[in-house]
């Protein structure tokens, strides 16, 4: 990935979309449950951008896959004392899914720095995830 490559992924996390709401993800995912869960989730006011990576964004799901979703916050960098807050009210605003979730939450500033790293997950969910809202 070349220079200019990593320098515009971020502006994929800023650019407002409308949420997809109703994204096709893979067997085993309750589709009313996800739905509501992510309209709680693109509601709050902490959060900047809703991005789904790996094998549900792939298209390689399969039943037993988990949900990998990453949540940037507005906020620019989250004090360590406030990550695992945050973390949980996040999950607790997204439910149950019908599938085991793996929720990552970033700040922008610090999405930002590791969305180009190759070798860090926010950089595979920057080059390969799917954006399913970006905050106006």
């Amino acid at each position: 990935m070349g220079a200019d490559a990593i320098r515009t992924v971020p502006e994929r996390w800023t650019t407002p979309r409308p949420l997809d709401a109703s994204p096709a993800l893979g067997p085993g995912l309750n589709p009313a449950s996800l739905e509501a869960g992510l309209r709680r989730l693109a509601g709050r006011d902490d959060v900047q951008a809703l991005v789904v990576f790996g094998s549900r964004a792939s298209g390689r799901a399969q039943h037993h896959s988990d949900l990998d979703l990453l949540v940037i916050a507005r906020q620019a960098d989250l004090p360590p004392e406030r990550e695992l807050p945050l973390w949980q009210e996040l999950r607790t605003a997204l439910g149950d899914v019908g599938v085991p979730v793996d929720l990552l939450v970033y700040g922008r500033q610090d999405a930002a720095k590791l969305a180009g790293s190759r070798w860090h997950v926010l950089g595979h969910a920057a080059r390969s995830g799917r954006m399913l809202y970006v905050a106006e």
